[in-house]
C-alpha cells in the first residue's frame, strides 16, 4: 500500500487489486496544507458527469496527452464521457471543469497565473469550489498533476510494464476537498530499456525514449517536435549506438571504424594516417588508434570544436551534446601536453575537462541554447573529479553524469568499504564544482555479469544510493536496469521502486514493496516479502563484501555468493513451492509471476546441485525439474492486452540470465558429474579467476541434445560432437572491431589422434554478437558475446580449444570420423577488466 506523505488530512481509499480489497489510509503532514471543509463533489454517478476536462490556453502534445490519460481512466473507472474542450469552448454556465493547467478559467478563479511561483516540474493537484485545477509548472507539471489526480480519486496504480494498471471501478465518484503540492525530488529521469513508453512516462522519466519516436511519429507531426514531447531538451546521445563513449564519433581513427558511422556528415578521413598527433600516446610513447584523443593537442581540439559547431547545424539549438571518454581506463594519453593536463587539474579527466571547459565557452557565446555532457566514469579516469581554482566551477552548460560502475554491487555508500566510500566522496566533490542543476548520476540497480542470474537482494541498496544522490546535489538519475525488458529477478520491483523514489525520494518504501508484492503476487505475497526480507539480510550481514565483485564480476564461486548455500536454497525453495500452492490454477498471471521471480533461485540449485545432494538426498533427485521449472517461465505467455489499453506496447520478454546457454550450461555440469579435471597445461600456470570456461552447443534445431556425448576422457565428463568436421579443419571466432576474425587451421600433422589437445586460437575482442564456430556450418558454437561482452570493459580474451578427433579421416583407427571439443577456455588478456590499475596499452 503506498504512503504519500505529501496528502492532507485523513483519506480512506479502495484499492481492487485482482480479487482483493486492500483499504489505504493516508496520514496527513508533509508538504500538503488542508483546504477548508467543505462537501464532497460528486464527479459522475449512474455513468454519467457534468464535468469537461477543460485544456490549457495554449496545450503542448504532452498536455493533450495528459488529457486523454484523464479521460481514460475516468471514463472506464465510472462509465461516464468525460468530453475534452478547448479553453475557449468552455462556458461556466455547462457546469463545472477539471481544468488542466492554465486558462482564463483558472486565473479568474484563483487570483492570476497560480504557475509563476512554482519551481520547475513542481505540480499542484486539488479539488476547490467543486472544480478540479491539475497545473504544474514546465514541460510536464500538468501531466504530474493529472497522475497525481489519478492516484488520488481513482486508485490508480501501474506496477509494471508488463501488466496493465489497476484502478477502481466506482458508480459514484465523490470526493472530498484537497490539495495536493509537490516537488519531484529529481528534475530528470531517463530510463533505457524499456518496453513501450507509456509506462516510465506517467511515472515521471522525461528524457530520451528515442526507440518510441516512430509511434508518436504517427500521430502527427515530425520526429524532432516530437523528442520535445518527452525532453526538456532533445539530447543528442547515444550517437549512433555509440552509448556515452563519444569521442571517436568526432574524430575517429578511420574511415571504416565503426565510429565514424555515426554522422552521416561528417567527412570520412583517416585521421590517424594523416594526424596521428590527435590520438593518444600510450604508456611505452606509441601512438596508438584504439585508446583516447589527445586534447592536449590544439589542432585536435579545434577540429573536435569544429566537428561539434556541425552536429549543431544539423541537429538545431536546443540540443544536450554527449561528449565522453572512449571505454578504455587509465590516462587519456601520456604526451607531455597532456598529462601536463592532468598533473594541473589532479586527476587522469584533466585533458578532458579543460577542453570541455574550453568547448562550453565557444559554445555559451555562439550557441547558448546548446549544452554539453559528459560522464564521470572509472575510479582510473573521469570518476575522479579535476581539482579547480578555489571557488571555481564548472560552466552552466555542461552536465556531469556521475557512473560508479566499479562499485561492489552488495554494498550501498553507507557501507565502509574504503573503495565505496571512495565513490560517494568522489559523487560529492563533483557535485561541489559542478552548477546548480547539471549532476547526474547512474544507478545501477542489478548487475550485468554473474550476479544478474544468482538471487540478489539489492533493494535497499537502490533505496540508501538514491536518497545519498539526493543529499550530494544530484539533481537528475539515468537507470541502467539491465533486467526490466526480461521481467529477471527483482528488475520490475526495482524499476517501479526507482520511479517513485524519483519523485519523492524520502517517500515509504516499505509500503510501496507491500503495494507492489500484493498486486503482483497476491496470495502468495507475504510469503514472497518474506523471502525478499532474507535476501536483504544476507546481502547487508556480508562482512567483509566479496572481493572483486563489480556490476559486471562474472565469478560464479561460493567467495562471490556466500550466502547461497544448501541450506538457503533448500529453505527458499521452500517458500516458492508454497507460494505455488497457494495460488489456484485460475490465477495465471499471479502464478507465472512467482515462477519468474523463482528463475534466478532455480539457476542457483542447479549451481549447487551436488551440494543440495549432500545435505538433502530426498528433496534433490531430479534437476530436470529445475530445468522445466525455468524453461517454463521462459516460454510463459504473457497477460493479453485488454481491449481498453489504447497503447501499443510489446510484453514478451526474453531475459538474458534465462536464455538456454546457461540452462544448457548448468544442466551439463549437472549431467556430467561432480568429477571435473583440472585445467590442461599451459592454463594451469594461469590464475583460475582470470579464465572462463565453457562447454559448446550445437544449434541446429530440436535435435540439439543428440549432439553431447558422454566421455571419460572429457574434462567435465561430457562432450559435444562437431558438425561436419572437415580435414583440414578451420575454426575461427567473430571480434568487434570492424568484423574481423581470428581463425585456427589445423591439418593432420597438427593433430594427435584419440586425446584431447588444447589448441590456441588467439587474441579477440568482443562484441555482444561474437561467436567461436567449431565447424564450417556454424552450427557447432559458443555464442561467446552473450556470455563474456561487458559493456564498458575491454572485452580482450585469449581464446584456446580443447579437442579430440577420432577416426580413420584424422590417423585415429576404425574409429568413427568426429571431433569431440569438451571445453573452450578464455583467458582475459591482462588484469581484471575493471582494475583501476589495468591499461590496456
Amino acid at each position: 500500500m503506498l504512503g504519500s506523505p505529501w496528502l492532507t488530512g485523513m483519506v480512506f481509499m479502495r484499492l481492487v487489486v485482482g480479487s482483493g480489497l486492500f483499504i489505504l489510509v493516508f496520514s496527513g503532514g508533509g508538504c500538503g496544507r488542508s483546504a477548508a471543509p467543505e462537501a464532497p463533489s460528486v464527479l459522475a454517478q449512474g455513468n454519467i458527469t457534468a464535468y469537461q476536462i477543460v485544456l490549457p490556453e495554449e496545450p503542448t502534445a504532452v498536455d493533450r496527452y495528459a488529457a486523454e490519460q484523464l479521460e481514460l481512466y475516468l471514463r472506464l473507472s465510472t462509465g461516464a464521457t468525460f468530453p475534452v474542450v478547448e479553453s475557449t469552448d468552455f462556458e461556466p454556465e455547462s457546469g463545472p471543469g477539471i481544468f488542466l493547467g492554465v486558462s482564463p478559467q483558472v486565473k479568474r478563479a484563483l487570483g492570476g497565473n497560480p504557475v509563476g511561483g512554482l519551481k520547475t516540474r513542481s505540480y499542484v493537484s486539488k479539488l476547490s469550489g467543486g472544480n478540479v485545477y491539475l497545473y504544474g509548472a514546465g514541460l510536464h507539471g500538468n501531466l504530474y498533476a493529472v497522475v497525481d489526480f489519478l492516484e488520488h480519486a481513482l486508485e490508480w496504480r501501474w506496477f509494471s510494464a508488463y501488466e496493465s494498471p489497476v484502478f477502481s471501478r466506482q458508480t459514484t465518484l465523490a470526493i472530498d476537498p484537497y490539495e495536493h503540492h509537490r516537488t519531484p525530488s529529481f528534475d530528470t529521469v531517463r530510463v533505457h530499456l524499456q518496453k513501450g513508453m507509456d509506462f516510465p512516462y506517467l511515472h515521471g522519466a522525461n528524457l530520451t525514449f528515442t526507440s518510441t519516436l516512430k509511434r508518436f511519429a504517427a500521430r502527427g507531426g515530425n520526429v524532432k517536435n516530437l523528442q520535445h514531447f518527452v525532453s526538456e531538451d532533445v539530447e543528442v546521445e547515444a550517437l549512433g549506438g555509440m552509448g556515452s563513449h563519444t569521442l571517436f564519433a568526432f574524430v575517429p581513427p578511420a574511415p571504416d571504424n565503426r565510429y565514424a558511422k555515426t554522422f552521416d556528415w561528417l567527412e570520412k578521413k583517416n585521421y590517424f594516417e594523416t594526424n596521428p598527433e590527435f590520438f593518444s600516446m600510450n604508456a611505452s610513447g606509441v601512438r596508438v588508434p584504439d585508446l583516447q584523443l589527445n586534447f592536449g593537442n590544439p589542432e585536435l581540439r579545434k577540429t573536435f570544436t569544429a566537428n561539434v559547431l556541425k552536429l549543431i547545424k544539423h541537429e538545431g539549438e536546443d540540443i544536450t551534446i554527449d561528449i565522453g571518454a572512449m571505454d578504455v581506463p587509465g590516462s587519456f594519453c601520456h604526451s607531455p601536453e597532456s598529462m601536463a593536463l592532468e598533473k594541473n587539474y589532479g586527476s587522469p579527466t584533466g585533458p578532458l575537462i579543460d577542453y570541455l571547459i574550453e568547448l562550453c565557452g565557444v559554445l555559451n557565446e555562439k550557441h547558448p541554447g546548446v549544452r554539453v555532457k559528459t560522464l564521470a566514469y572509472r575510479r582510473a579516469q573521469t570518476q575522479r573529479p579535476p581539482i579547480l581554482p578555489p571557488g571555481k566551477r564548472l560552466p552552466d552548460n555542461l552536465i556531469i553524469e556521475f557512473a560508479p560502475v566499479e562499485d561492489n554491487y552488495f554494498g550501498d555508500w553507507t557501507h565502509p568499504d574504503e573503495r565505496i566510500q571512495e565513490t560517494y566522496n568522489h559523487l560529492k566533490e563533483w557535485g561541489k564544482i559542478t552548477a546548480d542543476g547539471n549532476l547526474r548520476a547512474w544507478i545501477y540497480p542489478n548487475p550485468w555479469g554473474s550476479g544478474y542470474g544468482m538471487p540478489v537482494g539489492n533493494l535497499q541498496r537502490t533505496i540508501n544510493n538514491m536518497r545519498l544522490m539526493n543529499e550530494a546535489g544530484v539533481s537528475g538519475i539515468v537507470v541502467d536496469l539491465i533486467g526490466v525488458n526480461e521481467r529477471s529477478g527483482l528488475s520490475e520491483l526495482h524499476n517501479y521502486l526507482i520511479m517513485k523514489l524519483a519523485m519523492n525520494v524520502s517517500g515509504d518504501t516499505e509500503k510501496l514493496v507491500e503495494e507492489f508484492t500484493d498486486a503482483m503476487y497476491g496470495k502468495a505475497a507475504p510469503v514472497f516479502r518474506k523471502y525478499l526480507g532474507e535476501l536483504e539480510k544476507a546481502r547487508v550481514t556480508l562482512d567483509p563484501l566479496p572481493k572483486g565483485v563489480t556490476i559486471a564480476s562474472r565469478n560464479l564461486d561460493e567467495q562471490t555468493f556466500p550466502y547461497i548455500t544448501p541450506a538457503n536454497l533448500h529453505r527458499w525453495q521452500g517458500y516458492f513451492d508454497d507460494m505455488e500452492k497457494l495460488l489456484p490454477a485460475e490465477e495465471k498471471r499471479e502464478r507465472t509471476n512467482v515462477r519468474l521471480a523463482r528463475r534466478e533461485l532455480d539457476f542457483a540449485t542447479l549451481w549447487r546441485w551436488f551440494d543440495l545432494q549432500d545435505s538433502y538426498p530426498t528433496s534433490y533427485k531430479d534437476h530436470n525439474t529445475v530445468v522445466e521449472r525455468i524453461r517454463w517461465a521462459n516460454s510463459a505467455t504473457p497477460e493479453p492486452v485488454p481491449e481498453w489499453f489504447s497503447y501499443d506496447v510489446n510484453r514478451t520478454w526474453n531475459s538474458r540470465p534465462v536464455r538456454t546457454g546457461l540452462i544448457e550450461d548448468l544442466n551439463n555440469v549437472v549431467l556430467a558429474g561432480r568429477h571435473i579435471k583440472p585445467f590442461p597445461e599451459p592454463l594451469r600456470n594461469i590464475p583460475a579467476g582470470r579464465i572462463q570456461a565453457f562447454l559448446p552447443k550445437h544449434s541446429g534445431g530440436a535435435d540439439e541434445d543428440s549432439h553431447f556425448t558422454l566421455d571419460a576422457d572429457a574434462s567435465t565428463g561430457l562432450a559435444l560432437i562437431v558438425d561436419k568436421p572437415t580435414l583440414p579443419h578451420k575454426i575461427e571466432a567473430t571480434q568487434d572491431i570492424a568484423s574481423k576474425r581470428a581463425r585456427l587451421i589445423l591439418d593432420r600433422d597438427d593433430i594427435v589422434p584419440g586425446q584431447y589437445q588444447l589448441h590456441e586460437l588467439g587474441e579477440i575482442t568482443l562484441g555482444e554478437d561474437s561467436v567461436i564456430a567449431l565447424s564450417p556450418s556454424w552450427l557447432s558454437k559458443l555464442e561467446v558475446g552473450q556470455r563474456l561482452y561487458e559493456p564498458g570493459a575491454g572485452n580482450r580474451w585469449k581464446v584456446y580449444v580443447s579437442m579430440k578427433f577420432e577416426g580413420s579421416l584424422y590417423g585415429g583407427g576404425e574409429k568413427e570420423d568426429r571431433l569431440l571439443v569438451d571445453r573452450i577456455f578464455l583467458v582475459q588478456v591482462g588484469l581484471d577488466q575493471f582494475d583501476p590499475a589495468h591499461e590496456k596499452r
